[in-house]
């Protein structure tokens, strides 16, 4: 249950990543600039 979860979160977080940099790459790219400051 452990490792299903963490292969669905990291299915999520590859799904955003390719929708946030195809439909608000700026925005996007500018959030991460900020949250990796």
């Amino acid at each position: 249950l452990h490792c299903f979860s963490f292969n669905n979160n990291v299915y999520l977080k590859t799904w955003f990543r390719e929708y946030f940099e195809s439909r608000l790459s700026d925005f996007y790219h500018q959030l991460i600039n900020k949250l990796a400051e």
